[in-house]
């Protein structure tokens, strides 16, 4: 029979789901280093989804580096919040720099840029439905795989 551990013995056990996505964005003197943080997931991405939208913004700003190192739980939502940060920076002509990036997460965010970009017209300019479109097009061969993209 194995002993029973006191609470204090016990690891550390994050909840299955809970741990809310963050953003921490600094000026930086050529841009915006932005770091993320948390479960970036379907569940959760909609709490950061308004201030992820004003960080796209970034007029006159330079240079873009967000960090994703201490991001927990990535899915196809958390990687669309940020290519789509990234891509509004880069058709401004801004430099963007992701670090942190896990195979996992390099992975994700390749496939949703590239779906999304091969439902883009030619001028750039996406129609929300398109967008949506592609998510759910990426979304439907995940799941048709039969693996659970939670990272």
């Amino acid at each position: 029979m194995l002993p029973k551990l006191s609470d204090e013995a016990r690891p550390a056990q994050k909840p299955a789901h809970g741990d809310r996505p963050r953003i921490a964005a600094d000026e930086t003197a050529d841009g915006l280093a932005v770091r993320l943080s948390g479960d970036w997931d379907t569940r959760s991405v909609a709490q950061v989804d308004a201030e992820m939208r004003k960080l796209e913004s970034g007029e006159g700003a330079a240079r873009l580096v967000v960090d994703l190192s201490d991001i927990d739980r990535f899915d196809t939502a958390g990687a669309f919040l940020v290519e789509r940060l990234a891509s509004k920076w880069r058709a401004r002509g801004s430099e963007v720099e992701i670090k942190g990036l896990t195979t996992a997460k390099e992975i994700l965010i390749g496939a949703v840029g590239e779906a999304v970009a091969r439902e883009e017209p030619a001028g750039g300019n996406a129609k929300s439905s398109l967008i949506l479109d592609a998510l759910e097009k990426l979304g439907r061969t995940i799941t048709a795989t039969g693996r659970d993209v939670v990272f």
